[in-house]
């Protein structure tokens, strides 16, 4: 009996030295479960819309209307001032050829008021751009031949005068579209020769277009 102990201590001494290790057929070790599939990324969707830039030269301003002068207790305001002016596009614009016009208001205070101190002219109106030979009626929110929007600039100077160049912002009423256009967006510069230039930003819907 002794002899059978001390065998089965060497046996466990010669187990540890070589490595080994022995195990139950009740815990006998389990193929590994196969790792999950990687998921499958979702497809992308590509743009509905993309960015397009429009610019238009427009000829001299001409005067249809010097608008209506009036001296308000809170300072001096020119209403109705209305001008139109030729524009001819510069590269790829919805259309070539079209006809400017637009009237505002200016006023300035003769005293510091919430967000108008003195010393500026504060600008609002409305614009529109025609293309040439169409028949749009006024108003037309939307239409592949006309566009149209706010004006809305602060100034140095009263540009109902006439004199010396200025710039302003130009805006369209939420929701109107000009074609495939939506969201559009610019600006107004006249120069001291009342010449203008017209730049729009837009979204081009990309629906039903192979581009």
């Amino acid at each position: 009996m002794a002899s059978t102990s001390r065998m089965g201590r060497l046996f466990w001494v010669i187990l540890a030295a070589t490595g080994l290790t022995l195990t139950s057929p009740a815990v006998a070790e389990q193929p590994a479960s196969p790792a999950p599939a990687a998921a499958t990324p979702a497809p992308t969707k590509s743009a509905a819309t993309r960015k397009k830039v429009a610019t238009w030269q427009l000829g001299q301003l001409r005067v249809l209307s010097p608008g209506a002068f009036k001296k308000l207790p809170e300072g001096r305001f020119t209403e109705g001032y209305t001008v139109t002016a030729p524009a001819r596009a510069v590269g790829d614009v919805p259309f070539t050829d079209g006809t400017f016009t637009m009237t505002i208001g200016s006023f300035t205070p003769d005293k510091d008021m919430p967000k108008q101190p003195t010393g500026s002219w504060y600008v609002k109106g409305a614009w529109r751009l025609v293309r040439t030979g169409s028949k749009v009626p006024a108003g037309a929110r939307h239409s592949p031949e006309a566009i149209q929007g706010q004006v809305i600039a602060k100034l140095p100077i009263d540009p109902t005068v006439g004199k010396g160049g200025w710039s302003a912002t130009l805006r369209t009423p939420k929701g109107a579209t000009f074609g495939t256009l939506s969201n559009l967006a610019g600006t107004l510069t006249v120069n001291e020769q009342l010449e203008g230039t017209l730049f729009l930003q837009m979204e081009e819907s990309t629906k039903g277009t192979s581009r």
